[in-house]
């Protein structure tokens, strides 16, 4: 008979397990079980945020070994995130954490042999904890996020662009002056992987409205579809004022482009009156009558939008 494994059990009895328990595995020794305890605590809502503290407390002391790939201060750092919480000065020491693990031979062309490079493995979970900090209103946080922002990879083979995306959104909840000129800057430079440059642009239209007209639609102008494509689902997620409008010039820049049908999607998750009016409107005129009905279909239960389709399509 084969011996039995507490930790495996505790493990895969935690999603039905109650408040309690959950509660007491973030305290657990094995990574993989706070990890999964910590995803637990922010989908139930739990008040748990001295448990959270104290495990993550816990884990940026013990030795990076104990924890790979950052899983248990990773989950841990979420949870108190997706709680709103205001414990700061652990978020501040999570949000400086570096974990560098090997990952192998990484070929990088300016140099003539192949090169061990570590991954840092703790750099998305910093992105999570300087987002945290900005939601939490954390003033000590911007200057972390500038430096994040435009720090880049010695080898790009092995970027890992997180920690760069939640800095560009947390400076656009900051609602700063600073942190939109910081904001502009990125976007003139435009040095940086399409996501990130997706995300900055986004952030500024959170920020700065007044300066779509003069700045945000001159840039979309500039831009390649792909980085395009990527702002047009990050304005979506974020819906920052005028998302519509926003959504209208981007669709003006990529109707006709390869692709470019890809961003109906985002009008649809705005969810709102004028972007489903906007859709119906395609429908109805014949040219993209398919994919804005795709883009509709998840919602199509919802209300008498399935008629509305029906209508459309007869014109």
């Amino acid at each position: 008979m084969p011996k039995r494994d507490p930790t495996l059990e505790l493990l895969n009895g935690l999603r039905h397990a109650d408040d309690a328990v959950v509660t007491k595995a973030l305290g657990h020794k094995a990574n993989f079980v706070v990890a999964k305890a910590a995803g637990i605590v922010a989908e139930r809502e739990l008040s748990a945020e001295s448990a959270l503290v104290a495990a993550l407390e816990n884990w940026l002391d013990r030795p990076p070994g104990e924890d790979k790939g950052c899983e248990a201060k990773h989950a841990l750092v979420e949870a108190l995130n997706r709680l709103g919480t205001t414990a700061t000065d652990v978020l501040h020491r999570a949000a400086r954490c570096v974990q560098l693990e090997p990952v192998g031979l990484v070929f990088d062309p300016s140099i003539p042999d192949m090169v061990t490079e570590p991954i840092d493995a703790a750099a998305n979970m910093r992105g999570v904890a300087v987002l945290a900090l900005a939601a939490a209103g954390d003033a000590d946080v911007l200057p972390l996020m500038v430096d994040y922002l435009f720090d880049r990879p010695k080898f790009p083979q092995i970027d890992v662009p997180g920690v760069r995306i939640s800095s560009a959104r947390g400076l656009g909840l900051t609602g700063q002056d600073s942190a939109a000129l910081v904001l502009r800057a990125k976007l003139k430079a435009d040095t940086d992987v399409e996501e990130v440059i997706a995300e900055s642009a986004t952030a500024l239209c959170m920020l700065r409205p007044r300066w779509l007209e003069t700045f945000v639609r001159p840039w979309i102008a500039e831009q390649p579809s792909e980085t395009l494509q990527l702002t047009g689902l990050a304005v979506a997620e974020l819906r920052p004022p005028n998302a519509f409008e926003v959504l209208g010039w981007l669709w003006e820049r990529l109707r006709h482009e390869r692709g470019g049908a890809e961003l109906l999607t985002a009008f649809a998750l705005l969810r709102s009156e004028p972007a489903t009016d906007f859709l119906l409107g395609l429908i109805r005129e014949g040219e993209f009558r398919s994919e804005a009905k795709a883009a509709l279909t998840p919602w199509m239960e919802i209300g008498d939008l399935r008629e509305r389709v029906r209508e459309a399509e007869r014109g």
